[in-house]
């Protein structure tokens, strides 16, 4: 019997690896995992392999905690949105901003005129790049100086290209038909990420690309797996779904798309 570091997860629920048990018989050996709570689960020696393999576990670092979010959920790097809590938004909803250096300068900036104007709209934009420490803020939750929450929103298409493919459900029977859709994935070999949303009242279900990949494809990836979960559930009402990320098969020169949330923002998470 040896000890083991690390994590498994059994049923979505995440176990601590505890000990890996010789199996007398010659076969495989017995991985024995504890949950907080004392529960046990055993599998077999290629779950503390997958473990080993893995890149980050509850135990690792803020830095390799960051680096792994950064290589999932990657936008546009050039660009982000940060979060803003406005006298116009309703309570608990956030609207979203890229910083940019030009902001409110009078000579350039078109919402000085016409507060509704979008930022695409300008001609001399000069958008502040996403930073490590800017997503470190973002999942410890911190207020800034002025206390306005540090909450980021990414740019989904870069040109033609993305890196992830999100369904989104919102309000009422989200659940079922986020589920439904999380087995047409897993149907197909893919490990989708389920993660719901900062209301509470809905889940956006992540896919990771290993290279970028065009938003037509993606967006068609995505039109598929939704038919196959309806198919598959005929008793489960989509009347949840809301959209598929990217929004766009593209985004033209000057143009910044689509944004998402992102997720893991240590206030929401708490």
């Amino acid at each position: 019997m040896g000890d083991l570091e690390g994590q498994a997860s059994f049923g979505g629920h995440w176990f601590r690896l505890e000990s890996v048990v010789e199996y007398v018989g010659g076969g495989q050996d017995i991985v024995l995992c504890r949950s907080e709570s004392g529960e046990l689960r055993f599998g077999d020696a290629s779950v503390s392999q997958q473990v080993a393999d893995a890149p980050v576990t509850q135990a690792s670092s803020l830095d390799e905690k960051v680096d792994l979010i950064l290589s999932l959920f990657r936008g546009r790097s050039d660009v982000y949105a940060q979060a803003f809590e406005g006298r116009s938004t309703k309570a608990g909803k956030l609207s979203y901003w890229p910083p940019c250096s030009q902001r409110w300068n009078r000579d350039v900036c078109p919402r000085v005129k016409n507060p509704k104007a979008r930022c695409a709209e300008c001609d001399h934009p000069s958008y502040e790049p996403l930073t490590r420490e800017k997503v470190k803020a973002h999942c410890l939750g911190r207020r800034d100086a002025r206390g306005g929450i540090q909450a980021i929103g990414i740019y989904v298409v870069d040109g033609d290209q993305c890196h992830f493919l999100v369904a989104d459900f919102d309000g009422s029977g989200w659940q079922d038909a986020a589920a439904a859709y999380r087995d047409a994935c897993r149907a197909h070999g893919l490990s989708p990420a389920v993660e719901r949303s900062r209301s509470g009242n809905g889940a956006h279900v992540w896919v990771f690309f290993a290279t970028s990949t065009s938003a037509v494809l993606a967006r068609r990836v995505g039109e598929g797996l939704l038919s196959e979960a309806r198919d598959a559930c005929a008793a489960v009402s989509f009347r949840s779904y809301d959209r598929l990320f990217p929004l766009q098969d593209s985004v033209a020169d000057g143009s910044l798309g689509s944004l998402i949330a992102l997720p893991l923002q240590g206030e929401a998470v708490r």
